[in-house]
């Protein structure tokens, strides 16, 4: 059986094991769309909706697909290796390609508009992929609700006429992560991950040894068993963020993490009472 008509048995199995149907009516839709492309390259970073975005682009494809990483100093290892290991527990093609993307200025100075100027340099690499391969498209896995956070990367997703099938579907997280439970993929349950530059407030040059800090205290905190962390580091102060559920315990481990943490080079650390918020240093920033 091909890929597409594999695609087809899964969907017509979607159809008989009870999937709700507004899930399935989406799911038809995203069939239908990419379906409409003899090829197509996804830009692929191993998280939820990545991962779902390129497996089901895969079954529709097969051979014709690429899922490709963009490698870079913002980006935690831990993320990278999961990536690697999932596109080769699912059997998709899989590239990672190498960009600087602190030796451009507009990055490295961590303006507001910053996710701007990070994703122009990535898509343009991959669209540069592409077009020298004879791939049709590049998709990137933006889904409906991320337009309720901050994120001026869109404006780039937009400029370099990129396609973002999960968000033309109407599928929100709950709904890929749904789908992605059916499918069996590993990252269904996956916290989100977006690059390190996230943890530093806007305004705060980058810094390649904090970066490094900061991915080393995360995987830290994940070895303890906090799955859901944020570092988030300003003006020599780092503040943890869990899970909301996990808070009392991080306080009262509190002590032994800022002994950890200030091994590392960390100089005040504290946890944060509100946990973990998504976008918290984007909280005030005008959309």
């Amino acid at each position: 059986m091909n890929k597409s008509g594999q695609a087809v048995k899964i969907f017509e199995e979607m159809k008989n094991d009870g999937c709700e149907p507004q899930i399935i009516i989406k799911a038809e839709k995203l069939n239908n769309l990419i379906s409409k492309y003899p090829s197509a390259v996804v830009a692929y970073s191993g998280g939820v909706d990545s991962t779902f975005l390129a497996h089901w682009t895969y079954l529709l494809l097969g051979d014709q697909m690429r899922a490709i990483t963009v490698i870079s100093r913002m980006d935690s290892q831990d993320q990278l290796f999961s990536a690697m290991d999932t596109a080769l527990n699912l059997g998709f093609p899989h590239i990672q390609l190498v960009s600087d993307l602190l030796a451009n200025p507009m990055i490295k100075s961590n303006p507001v508009d910053r996710c701007f100027h990070c994703k122009m340099m990535i898509m343009e690499l991959i669209w540069s992929f592409a077009r020298e391969n004879g791939f049709a498209v590049v998709m990137e896995g933006q889904n409906i609700d991320d337009l309720a956070d901050y994120r001026p990367g869109r404006k780039a997703v937009e400029l370099t006429h990129t396609i973002s099938p999960l968000s033309v579907c109407g599928f929100t997280k709950n709904d890929i992560r749904a789908l992605s439970k059916w499918l069996d993929l590993p990252t269904w349950d996956k916290p989100s991950s977006p690059c390190l530059a996230t943890r530093i407030p806007y305004g705060i040059p980058l810094n390649e040894n904090v970066l490094s800090m900061i991915d080393k205290g995360e995987k830290y905190l994940r070895e303890l068993g906090y799955n859901t962390v944020r570092i988030r580091w300003g003006n020599d102060i780092c503040s943890i963020e869990v899970d909301v559920n996990d808070i009392h315990r991080c306080m009262m481990e509190q002590g032994k993490i800022q002994d950890a943490l200030k091994e590392m080079g960390f100089n005040e650390v504290r946890v944060d009472p509100l946990g973990y918020r998504q976008g918290s240093l984007n909280e005030g920033v005008a959309k």
